[in-house]
C-alpha cells in the first residue's frame, strides 16, 4: 500500500486574497514577476501565486530537473528550491505524482521595503495524486494556513522562506 500524501509531504518538507484567485486556473508559462515601486503588494502577491503555479506543475508532471525546476528557479530562492525539488524526487521514489490543484482564499500581503510576507488559506482537497496511475484516497483537510516571506531581489521578488504564519486561523 502506498504511504499517503499527507505523511509524503510531512516526511519531504518538515513543518513548513479572495476566495477566487488566479492560482485555480492551470499555470501558465509566465515570465517572473518583477517588482514595480507603485504596487509593490501586488507584485508580491503576483510572485507568491508564480511560485504556486510552478510548484503545482512541478508536482503535478513530477518534474524535478526540466522546465519545471527552471520555472521555481525564477520564482524561488535555492533553498526553498531545493525542497521543493526534494518532494517531488520523494514522490518520484513511490511513483506518485499530484494531480489538480490547490484552492486559495484570504491571502494577504505586507510589504516592508524589500521584504513581503504573503499569508492565505489552502485548500489541498482537490489537489490528489496517483501513485503508479491509482488514485490515493485521503481525507478532506479543508482549508490550511500557509505563508512566505518574500523578498525584492535586484527588482524581482522571490519566494525565500516558508512558513505557517503565527496565529492565522483557516
Amino acid at each position: 500500500m502506498a504511504p499517503s500524501l499527507l505523511a509524503l509531504t510531512l516526511l519531504a518538507a518538515g513543518c513548513s486574497g479572495d476566495d477566487e484567485s488566479p492560482l485555480d486556473t492551470a499555470p501558465t508559462t509566465s515570465a517572473e514577476p518583477t517588482a514595480d515601486a507603485e504596487d509593490p503588494e501586488a507584485d508580491a502577491l503576483a510572485a507568491w501565486e508564480a511560485y504556486w503555479d510552478a510548484v503545482v506543475e512541478a508536482q503535478n508532471t513530477a518534474d524535478a530537473d526540466g522546465v519545471a525546476a527552471d520555472r521555481l528557479s525564477a520564482v524561488a530562492a535555492s533553498e526553498v528550491v531545493e525542497l521543493e525539488l526534494s518532494i517531488i524526487e520523494r514522490y518520484q521514489g513511490y511513483g506518485l505524482t499530484r494531480t489538480g490543484a490547490p484552492e486559495f482564499a484570504d491571502v494577504s500581503v505586507q510589504v516592508e521595503d524589500d521584504t513581503a510576507t504573503v499569508a492565505g488559506c489552502v485548500n489541498e482537497d482537490d489537489w490528489g495524486a496517483v501513485v503508479d496511475g491509482e488514485p490515493v484516497a485521503e481525507e478532506d483537510r479543508g482549508f490550511e494556513p500557509h505563508g512566505a516571506t518574500l523578498e525584492n531581489q535586484d527588482g524581482t521578488w522571490r519566494v525565500t522562506e516558508l512558513q505557517v504564519p503565527e496565529g492565522l486561523t483557516c
